[in-house]
């Protein structure tokens, strides 16, 4: 989300667009596609309440809003400008995917349908100890019409003296949250390429599992090649293999690896490393090549800067880092 004034055109939904970070009251937006930087007055960004500003936000719609900069208090925390939730949604239930992960399923408070495109996330919004806190999760649910879905699934990792962590680990079923959304950008091409390949480590798999109904009706046509990498320290994290390794053996042209940092490997679609040397191994093409990549925000950076390098082009790699929160 974006607060913002004085803009005349449209650029926020441009692809190019990388990045937006705040500098001393100013936004500096930074457009991958012609390599320089644009100077925008008066605006202010928004993705987390707990993010102060000068957070580098990406691939995050926008909210068009006349509030100018200079009159916002500083320092300040957005969250005062955010718009009212879209709907409230109670815990349905719990499911603990690993020891440090919690899968949860919502349900709309109205009865209503929880529409979002694969790939896209949600806001969550709940009481904490006296404060109101927001946090953003992927969307896991793996729905064949995601537009006639009564549920809402997010796969949470415990955070070390997280407040989130705290609440949604110690949710019972019955509590209610405010959600925000969908947003974000972490989508598939409208046409896929020769070659697709999607990165992820953690809980950023969460996404690509949503993506998987859609990619079952698109390899059906296309000839397609798609490449999941998932990174995970141990076998116990590898959320959701089996829906992954099951989706393998139904489509010949979908090739799932997992990639363990601190085990060895025991299966053919597994090795002892990390995702950046599984990446290697496949010698990614910008000329026949996608890559979409979520998880961690150094993993994320890294494999950007490479790809660039390598001469990939903003639209073929999109990407959402997973950073945590504490506030």
């Amino acid at each position: 989300m974006l607060l913002t004034s004085g803009i005349t055109q449209n650029i926020w939904d441009h692809e190019a667009v990388e990045a937006v970070v705040m500098v001393y009251g100013i936004i500096v937006i930074e457009n991958g596609r012609m390599g320089s930087f644009q100077m925008i007055d008066h605006v202010a960004c928004y993705i987390d309440p707990c993010f102060l500003w000068g957070v580098i936000i990406k691939g995050i719609s926008p909210l068009m809003l006349n509030t100018k900069l200079r009159d916002v208090p500083r320092p300040t925390f957005i969250r005062d400008f955010v718009m009212e939730p879209n709907f409230t949604a109670t815990l349905k239930s719990t499911k603990h995917l690993a020891s440090n992960i919690r899968q949860l399923c919502f349900v709309c408070d109205d009865g209503g349908l929880i529409n979002y495109i694969p790939g896209q996330f949600f806001k969550l919004g709940f009481d904490y100890q006296g404060n109101y806190l927001q946090r953003s999760y992927s969307i896991a649910n793996c729905d064949e019409d995601p537009s006639d879905n009564k549920e809402l699934l997010i796969a949470i990792a415990a955070v070390q003296e997280g407040k989130a962590s705290q609440f949604f680990f110690h949710a019972d079923p019955g509590c209610t949250v405010d959600v925000y959304g969908p947003y974000g950008m972490l989508l598939l091409p409208d046409t896929l390429p020769t070659r697709l390949i999607l990165v992820a480590t953690g809980t950023g798999v969460a996404p690509f599992r949503s993506m998987l109904p859609q990619l079952a009706k698109e390899l059906v046509i296309t000839n397609t090649s798609v490449h999941l990498l998932f990174g995970t320290r141990n076998h116990q994290e590898l959320i959701y293999a089996d829906d992954f390794r099951r989706f393998a053996d139904v489509h010949t042209t979908f090739h799932f690896k997992a990639c363990l940092s601190r085990e060895v490997a025991q299966q053919s679609d597994e090795i002892h490393g990390h995702v950046q040397d599984a990446l290697k191994l496949l010698q990614p093409n910008s000329a026949t090549d996608h890559l979409m990549l979520c998880g961690n925000p150094n993993m994320v950076e890294t494999l950007f800067t490479d790809l660039r390098q390598q001469g990939f082009g903003v639209k073929q790699v999109r990407q959402e880092k997973y950073v945590f929160a504490f506030r």
